[in-house]
């Protein structure tokens, strides 16, 4: 259990932290449910290309749920080869099981609550991980039928890039801070809540504090003070990092074809 004192703590220790450069939020549908699936656990270069591939070459063509529907009826979903087709499509990698759980997540939007960007936003303010999402964007890959889904980190990460202030996302750099802050080992939930119990008494929202730690992480991390992400269809420049070194063991995904 988390407490005032460590909250405290951890609030101490980010009062050095400069104003994030960037707060990215999502301006287009079809990117948002892209980078949702792309954006983790994936090389920072993998990613910028394959969503700079999607910017240049598909997303003017996906700008509804319905199109992106009608672009995944394309491509077979029954194996590997069709899934890769459709990856290649839309990333330019074989990123199989990546496309596997597209599909999933589109089905996920049918619903009239999370069918385009506006409700999918307003969703996202009331949205419980365990209530609304756990278990619901799952991929069985075959021949083994391997499952594959999107855990807590990508959840929160989806709800900040949507434009939830309340959100943390518990990827390595906030528990590695939380971690130097306390002195001892955190779980990811616990580093996460204590990073939004900290943010009211810097009189900063939970978002805007996980943004400067993430910063200061990476930035302490490559000896650069500048990292950027690749969101909302904007690109990070060569050489920069992304959000994707996340994740939890709810988080993982089978990962084929980087190539």
């Amino acid at each position: 259990m988390i407490t005032t004192e460590q909250a405290q703590r951890v609030a101490d220790r980010s009062r050095c932290l400069k104003v994030a450069d960037e707060h990215y939020e999502y301006q287009d549908f079809g990117f948002a449910l892209n980078s949702t699936v792309i954006d983790f656990m994936l090389p920072t270069a993998a990613v910028r290309k394959a969503l700079a591939h999607y910017t240049d070459h598909c997303q003017a063509a996906i700008p509804t749920l319905a199109s992106l529907e009608s672009l995944l009826l394309e491509y077979h979903d029954n194996d590997k080869i069709g899934n890769s087709a459709l990856a290649q499509h839309l990333w330019g990698y074989n990123l199989w099981t990546r496309a596997g759980l597209l599909r999933r997540l589109a089905a996920f939007c049918h619903d009239p609550s999370r069918s385009d960007l506006p409700s999918l936003r307003e969703w996202s303010k009331a949205a419980d991980f365990k209530k609304d999402f756990a278990g619901q964007v799952q991929y069985l890959a075959p021949p083994m039928k391997r499952r594959m889904g999107l855990g807590p980190a990508v959840f929160a990460w989806l709800c900040m890039c949507l434009g939830d202030e309340n959100r943390v996302k518990p990827d390595v750099q906030v528990v590695r801070f939380v971690k130097d802050a306390l002195g001892h080992d955190v779980t990811e939930s616990d580093a996460a809540a204590l990073v939004a119990k900290a943010a009211p008494l810097l009189k900063l929202s939970p978002r805007d504090l996980d943004w400067r730690i993430w910063e200061y992480q990476i930035a302490a991390a490559d000896g650069k003070g500048d990292a950027r992400i690749v969101c909302a269809g904007q690109v990070a420049p060569s050489g920069s990092a992304t959000r994707c070194d996340l994740a939890g063991a709810a988080d993982t995904c089978l990962l084929s074809g980087v190539d």
